[in-house]
């Protein structure tokens, strides 16, 4: 009777080992053999939609430049402050980038796979950095040529401001104070000048070529010296109110 029990017991056991190594075998076929994928198929019309879609949407990203290109042109246009010459220059660069824009929508019409549009469309960018380079440029320029501006409007003021402070100051009245005062706003004057008065200069040359540097740094430096020169003029601006006010209270108290 143990005899015929321990037969039935391994006899169990092989039954089960079978049964669980089957799955195991299966796991690790499937992990090391997977099965080859089967290419899907696409139809002629799904292939001309799928075309037509990214003409689309490259077409609408040229286009959005060409609308950003307009308003830099009408910007330049409006702006009173900024010279013939940095016009002038901004002006071509727009309408090459233009230009290249416009060819490059016909060239994505012109294709015939979407790994075409795919090969003809980022060259229409990177040759033009509307967004990355030209627009900055074109608002660096208008920056540093109104600021540029400014300065001469305050320089123009001071030589007033000094020859009212001067009468004062024969006439008996302590102007030390606002002296000191003019004196700074001379100083931030001629600092918001020297600051931002180059940076036209340097920014106006830069192409798609030069990017990423020289071009982002000196994009860069630029927004720096213009964020300073315009808090120059700003600190410089209030100086001048004050000034202004001593003279206008000191002059009325003495009459």
């Amino acid at each position: 009777m143990t005899r015929n029990w321990k037969r039935a017991f391994y006899g169990l056991l092989a039954v089960a080992l079978l049964v669980t190594a089957v799955p195991v075998a299966a796991v690790a076929q499937t992990e090391t053999e997977q099965p080859p994928r089967t290419a899907v198929e696409l139809t002629d019309e799904q292939r001309t939609d799928r075309l037509e879609a990214a003409k689309e949407r490259v077409t609408a990203q040229i286009d959005r430049r060409l609308t950003a290109l307009d308003r830099l042109a009408g910007k330049i246009d409006k702006d009173d402050h900024i010279s013939d010459g940095h016009a002038a220059t901004l002006l071509a660069d727009i309408d090459a980038a233009r230009s290249v824009l416009q060819a490059g929508i016909d060239a994505v019409a012109a294709v015939e796979t979407v790994a075409e549009v795919r090969e003809v469309a980022p060259p229409i960018f990177e040759t033009t950095l509307v967004f990355a380079l030209l627009g900055p440029n074109t608002h660096a320029v208008a920056a540093s040529d109104g600021v540029a501006a400014a300065t001469r409007r305050f320089t123009e003021i001071g030589p007033n401001l000094q020859d009212a402070l001067d009468r004062l100051d024969a006439a008996g009245v302590d102007t030390a104070e606002a002296q000191a005062d003019l004196d700074e706003m001379t100083r931030l004057i001629a600092a918001a000048a020297t600051g931002a008065g180059p940076v036209a200069d340097s920014v106006i040359g830069l192409q798609p070529s030069d990017w990423p540097d020289p071009a982002q740094s000196t994009l860069a430096a630029a927004k720096t010296a213009l964020q300073e020169a315009r808090s120059h003029l700003r600190a410089a601006r209030d100086l001048g109110k004050q000034v202004s006010k001593f003279i206008r209270s000191s002059s009325s108290s003495g009459e």
